[in-house]
């Protein structure tokens, strides 16, 4: 019986890894389809808001439902920042590989910023951040 159990806990590993997958893909292609770029720092504003989310909740000790919309928040005003710092300038001059360049120069930029602000340290919430614990399935 455990080993059904191993395969149920892989399934839905693989299920919630697959799920944040798509989420970046939709999201790639969401930016690609209203903006007509690529954009490869979507990741970095990603993990702008995380890590804006994790500050909010380790400086101030704010709870998660008031983390989470500070996360989308930030994120939101930095793809805002990198979209007229970084392409509007391109927009109506360039071929579309400037776009891909500019992309991944903006993408070492936010890695190297983010990096510089949490000192290039792994940082974690705790399990008291989420409000009911951690969830168990099948032992």
């Amino acid at each position: 019986m455990g080993d059904f159990y191993l395969l149920i806990q892989q399934v839905l590993n693989g299920m919630t890894l697959g799920s944040g997958y798509a989420l970046f893909g939709f999201g790639f292609g969401l930016v690609y389809a209203t903006m007509g770029i690529l954009n490869v720092a979507y990741g970095q504003v990603a993990v702008f808001g995380a890590v804006s989310a994790y500050f909010a909740w380790d400086i101030f000790g704010w709870p998660i439902y008031a983390v989470i919309p500070i996360s989308m928040i930030a994120g939101a005003i930095l793809m805002v920042v990198v979209d007229q710092v970084a392409f509007q300038p391109l927009r109506k001059r360039s071929r579309p590989i400037s776009f891909i360049i500019t992309g991944i120069g903006m993408w070492f930029i936010l890695l190297g910023s983010i990096g510089k602000f949490t000192s290039f340290e792994d940082r974690s919430f705790n399990y008291d951040f989420l409000p009911f614990g951690t969830l168990n399935l099948a032992g």
